[in-house]
């Protein structure tokens, strides 16, 4: 016989589905029987039942739950391995008695789990569209705390010292940007309060040890790799560690990023299981030994998941890795990309995570910063070989911006880029801002890539991703899930895109932001 109980629902997480001093009929049903959309009376704060919906079912057998009217699911599952659940089956809200687990309601549970999930039910649109209002209402009185620009001149020394700062926040700021290293030497000569340096001191000597661990694992591979007379190439920090930055301690990384021609992947593979690397089963490029972790690309943009990004990089790859050079001295199989090729490889990525993060600027900057006319000559004549003149001048524009980088006037034979247009630096202004457009990489990338119908492909591509991209990203989707995946999708970057209109005229009416 089946256990019923009825409780007494309060607050508004359920909002406008259940209210306030609704009376809610719950039955005690085996947890096979639950399925995704029922509401379930669990455990919260202070001994107190709430009542949320189920939003997500895994694997080890616990549930994710939610409240339809929250931005955030609840941070403990609702373990379902004792194989019996609280169901609400009916709800009592004063004469009226209306059932959920039959009739409509009970057929568009999937349909309001769905949007719970995508924080687009009825409250909690209203709860958005009222943020954004005051957003954009306050967007000209808010200006950000510490630019980009700002934590480059306290670095250079440059800022007045009589201005007061939140030195615990540019910590923060230092750390996120990733220059907490660069911070720690920089200004190592400076009186700064003792837990500010005490901080500082601890990232820098954090990266020394993870750094150390990396080289020791190249090392490692290197040997590996001879065996096999097999060449990888470093990407990103891997490829500057030794080369660019003379100090270990100065570049943070949280991961080694090795590239591989397509047809020798597996040999790779098989090489790093060999060397007990266990593979993520999720993420099947990235592999993990003890604190060490190495990410496998067969191409830089990662091609492989969004196929139409091969139009970022037209010429493909088999040039770049002809041009490169040993990692360091003694090295022959682990490589890196030559100066030039280096410099448009991390333009790209620089692109493709929206311009954010300082230390990726920086990277770009140690190696133009040192250049002689030979290598500049040589960097325009690839950028016009690979066609990414674009990215490039994105790149300069910013590195000028920032640094003040001094372009030559006189290369040779080949010709600077073209300077952006006044959109496109009204976009890459943007990104001055602590936390940037997150729409920012795929909309410079369009305006990167020749071909309307290569645009259009892109655009597609990265709206309305693959199957197996979505089961990565996103895990395994309901059939219903899938069937309001892509218009919801779609909705919600129009709405993003609504939602940066203050910041990108805020970009737009000022060249520069002032520095406090």
């Amino acid at each position: 016989m089946d256990k019923y109980f009825t409780m007494s629902f309060t607050g508004y997480s359920m909002y406008p589905f259940l209210k306030p001093g609704d009376r809610l009929v719950v039955r005690r049903v085996p947890a096979a029987h639950v399925h995704i959309g029922d509401i379930l009376v669990i455990p919260g704060e202070g001994n107190r039942m709430i009542a949320h919906r189920l939003i997500k079912l895994s694997h080890e057998g616990g549930a994710v739950t939610k409240g339809d009217s929250m931005f955030r699911a609840d941070t403990v599952p609702v373990d379902l391995e004792s194989g019996i659940a609280d169901q609400v089956v009916a709800v009592i809200r004063g004469r009226r008695f209306f059932s959920v687990s039959s009739g409509f309601r009970s057929k568009m549970k999937y349909g309001y789990a769905l949007l719970s999930r995508r924080n687009m039910t009825p409250c909690a649109v209203k709860l958005k569209l009222k943020l954004f209002l005051e957003n954009f209402h306050t967007a000209g009185c808010r200006t950000p705390q510490y630019p980009k620009r700002f934590l480059l001149r306290l670095l250079q020394g440059k800022v007045d010292p009589s201005i007061e700062v939140d030195w615990n926040a540019l910590v923060k700021y230092f750390h996120k940007e990733g220059m907490a290293g660069i911070a720690h030497q920089s200004m190592r000569d400076r009186q700064l309060p003792a837990q500010v340096r005490s901080i500082l001191a601890d990232l820098y000597h954090g990266n020394v040890a993870r750094n150390l661990n990396f080289m020791a694992a190249l090392e490692s591979l290197e040997k590996a790799l001879e065996q096999q007379a097999l060449e990888v190439m470093t990407l990103k920090g891997a490829s500057l560690m030794t080369h660019v930055y003379p100090n270990i301690g100065l570049r943070p990384m949280e991961d080694l990023d090795l590239l591989v021609r397509p047809a020798y992947h597996r040999r790779l593979v098989r090489i790093l299981v060999e060397l007990g690397y266990r593979q993520n089963k999720r993420r099947t490029y990235s592999f993990v030994k003890s604190k060490t972790v190495l990410d496998i690309h067969c191409s830089p943009l990662n091609t492989d998941r969004i196929r139409s990004r091969s139009h970022l990089l037209p010429v493909g790859l088999d040039d770049i890795l002809a041009r490169s050079a040993p990692w360091e001295s003694g090295y022959r199989w682990i490589r890196r990309p030559d100066d030039a090729d280096n410099v448009l490889l991390l333009a790209q990525h620089l692109m493709k995570h929206n311009f954010s993060r300082l230390i990726w600027l920086e990277d770009i900057y140690r190696i133009l910063s040192c250049a002689d006319k030979r290598l500049w000559a040589l960097l325009l004549e690839r950028a016009d070989r690979l066609q990414q003149q674009k990215s490039l001048a994105y790149t300069l524009y910013l590195l000028q911006d920032y640094y003040g980088l001094t372009l030559p006037v006189n290369t040779g034979t080949a010709d600077l880029p073209p300077s952006p247009s006044r959109f496109e630096k009204m976009l890459l202004n943007s990104s001055r801002h602590s936390t940037p457009l997150t729409f920012l990489a795929p909309l410079m990338a369009v305006l990167s890539i020749r071909g309307f119908k290569k645009r259009l492909y892109f655009c597609y591509e990265n709206l309305f991703p693959r199957k197996e991209v979505l089961a990565s990203e996103f895990g395994r989707l309901s059939r219903c899930s899938r069937i309001l995946f892509f218009p919801m999708r779609l909705w919600k970057t129009m709405v993003l895109l609504t939602h940066h209109i203050a910041k990108i005229m805020r970009a737009a009416g000022s060249r520069h932001h002032k520095i406090l």
